[in-house]
């Protein structure tokens, strides 16, 4: 027989021939009596702790119980190893385990957005990225409509279309988007890029043909000193030139040299224009044919709607004055004042050789 003490349930465990017998323990007026299960009492009249450090009842009918020194399956150390002292089934006083782990808001917020049936396990796993993806992936083997990807063909059509193109659902098939140059053609009721684009657009585009009541036109007011807008072409300087300088096309080398209305070969029956990208003898430059230009180095003050002719006494530059008494001095006119420091630069073909 063994006999126990649960301090926690105030009962004497009784182990006996297998059975399991429990007493209680009633202290009423001063008195300590052993309860057993059928309701009767006996008074305890000694109690003492015998050589084994073992507690003896001895009972009024000189009967006694050994208690053994234990605890019951109840005791702080096992269910409060860590002294919460608080409510057992209240989550937030538990403490995750070596492999089941209590979840979190967030972690139950994360979850809630998962699929039923959402199979994250072995081969499946979601991948970080595409990168990561291989031909036995399913991703990589569905067909695009399965996986709804964009075909090879459509990211070839999507590549260089400008955020504000028309939407791809009205391009063809067969369109051809590198010949559409800034697609920006919602204006136009014929929204396929088709053959009949190209003849009504690209082709008139192309020969630089304007519709009927139609113009090109200038800038109002240049904004500040070298700027220019009008027609242009590239060209080779022939010598140093700098930006506003008048020039001629020399056609023994088709390169642009600085005028001067000395002579008919410098400034007479050649070609005309002005130099907007300055650089040496041999670099490629800009030079306008036709058109505005503000060059305050270069310019003299212009009289407003007055003519401006080519310098007879400094190359390059242009005069308000036409040149006068010298003998093959050159009269011609190019341009005239739109302000006092502003040119419409408009060459004449004509021109007057002093005689």
């Amino acid at each position: 027989m063994s006999v126990t003490y649960d301090k926690d349930g105030g009962y004497i465990e009784i182990v006996e021939n297998g059975v399991t017998y429990r007493r209680g323990i009633r202290i009423e007026d001063g008195v300590v009596s052993l309860v057993d299960p059928d309701g009767t009492s006996k008074k305890v009249d000694l109690i003492y702790v015998d050589a084994s450090d073992q507690l003896v009842l001895v009972l009024e009918d000189e009967s006694t119980v050994t208690i053994t020194a234990g605890a019951g399956d109840m005791t702080k150390a096992v269910y409060d190893p860590t002294s919460v002292e608080g409510d057992a089934f209240d989550v937030d006083n538990h403490v995750d385990g070596t492999t089941n782990k209590v979840y979190t808001a967030i972690e139950k917020t994360k979850l809630t957005g998962i699929a039923t049936g959402a199979d994250v396990t072995a081969d499946n796993a979601p991948k970080a990225h595409a990168a990561s993806h291989v031909a036995a992936d399913a991703i990589q083997s569905a067909t695009a409509a399965q996986a709804g990807l964009a075909t090879a063909a459509q990211i070839t059509k999507l590549d260089g279309i400008e955020a504000s193109a028309v939407a791809l659902a009205t391009v063809k098939a067969d369109a051809d988007i590198s010949d559409a140059i800034t697609k920006k053609h919602s204006q136009n009721t014929d929204t396929d890029l088709d053959a009949t684009f190209e003849a009504t657009f690209m082709k008139k585009a192309a020969m630089n043909l304007l519709d009927e009541d139609a113009g090109l036109q200038l800038d109002s007011a240049l904004s500040a000193d070298g700027k220019y807008c009008g027609i242009v072409e590239a060209g080779t300087l022939g010598a140093t030139v700098a930006f506003g300088e008048v020039v001629y096309l020399k056609a023994a080398d088709s390169e642009w040299y600085l005028a001067k209305a000395d002579a008919t070969a410098t400034s007479g029956a050649v070609k005309i224009g002005i130099c907007l990208l300055a650089g040496a003898d041999g670099e490629a430059t800009t030079i306008l044919l036709w058109g505005k230009v503000r060059a305050d180095a270069k310019f003299p003050t212009f009289t407003i709607s007055a003519p401006v002719f080519i310098s007879a006494a400094t190359a390059g530059l242009l005069t308000s004055t036409a040149p006068t008494g010298t003998t093959n001095f050159v009269v011609r006119i190019v341009g005239y004042g739109n302000t006092g420091d502003e040119l419409f630069f408009a060459p004449d073909a004509t021109y007057i050789e002093l005689a």
